[in-house]
């Protein structure tokens, strides 16, 4: 089976010493991986569909990253902006003056509606992860995604066991493996 994945770093394998240990190449020996450190929801969204307009496959896992993550139009292309240390001032007034919580939710689900319809409209399987929590947000797009109630990392990894996370931060290959094992449950269902 010709799987697709994308995500932000823990799809990307950030910090791993072999990339071959991320979560998606325990899925099946033919998978496409584009995750991205520090993506966020819209290129994640905007970058899948992309990749999927030119390229076939059989089956779509999409990992969505947390809410606080924007996308900025900069130097003639989109890019991830996301709240930190060492913002410049078009990024800090953002984060100081127009995001709020209620915000990040709603451009979380907006995503998730837009890509299960793309591929839906497209007759491609998929499944749909997101680290952090999402399933007790409000959001009128929430109501309308088939996807409400999707998968949760918190769900299936242990979150103070320092075997499973590099840094505390992203999954160890042990971690990956625990991500694959519980999304192929899924997938190949």
């Amino acid at each position: 089976m010709k799987i697709f994945c994308n995500g932000c770093s823990f799809t990307y394998g950030a910090d791993l010493e072999n990339i071959d240990d991320r979560y998606s190449s325990f899925l099946s020996d033919d998978v496409t991986n584009i995750g991205r450190g520090g993506q966020c929801n819209d290129l994640i969204v905007d970058r899948a569909i992309n990749w999927l307009e030119n390229n076939e496959c059989d089956f779509v896992v999409i990992q969505f990253t947390m809410n606080t993550r924007f996308s900025m139009w900069r130097s003639g292309k989109w890019i991830s902006i996301r709240p930190g240390k060492a913002l410049d001032k078009i990024t800090k007034f953002y984060y100081d003056k127009i995001y709020t919580n209620e915000l990040g939710i709603r451009n979380l689900w907006k995503n998730v509606y837009a890509m299960e319809n793309y591929l839906e409209s497209r007759k491609i399987p998929y499944l749909f992860w997101k680290i952090g929590r999402a399933n007790n947000t409000y959001s009128q797009y929430r109501k309308l995604c088939k996807n409400k109630d999707m998968l949760m990392g918190d769900d299936f990894w242990e979150i103070d066991n320092p075997d499973m996370w590099t840094y505390g931060e992203h999954p160890t290959t042990k971690g990956h493996q625990v991500i694959a094992n519980k999304l192929k449950e899924y997938i190949y269902k």
